[in-house]
């Protein structure tokens, strides 16, 4: 008779034979990719949060007067998902929304490049074992 148990018993075997070791090849272009994105998105964050508020610190009607609501603002449009804020009321300041938002897709398209990248590699690096 056949052990019900035995798919629950492999279970912590079949997770380690899956997850391939840290420091494989895969692992590390993933993470150095990962760590690039992260670096790269928090630069943009910090030069167009003071962007944003050189921008649009002395507009009529803006709801931004000071560095911590320009940094709101700027990380609310960078996750795409806005900050209840006005909308910009400067010229720059509708060029700087516009290139967040299209820095946001891009690195959306990345993290899902980086995440294919990965699984194809990890799978290569299956085959060769």
């Amino acid at each position: 008779m056949a052990d019900p148990l035995r798919p629950i018993r492999r279970l912590p075997a079949e997770l380690g034979r899956v997850a391939r070791p840290a420091d494989s090849r895969a692992h590390q272009l993933l993470r150095d990719r990962l760590v690039v994105l992260a670096f790269l998105t928090v630069v943009v964050w910090v030069v167009c949060t003071i962007a944003m508020f050189f921008f649009e610190r002395h507009a009529q009607g803006t709801d931004i007067h000071n560095g911590w609501q320009a940094a709101y603002w700027t990380a609310s449009q960078m996750t795409a998902i806005g900050s209840g804020f006005a909308n910009p009321r400067s010229t720059p300041a509708y060029v700087l929304d516009m290139l967040l938002k299209l820095y946001a897709v891009v690195i959306v398209a990345s993290l899902a490049g980086a995440m294919g990248a990965f699984f194809v590699h990890r799978r290569e690096e299956a085959k060769s074992a």
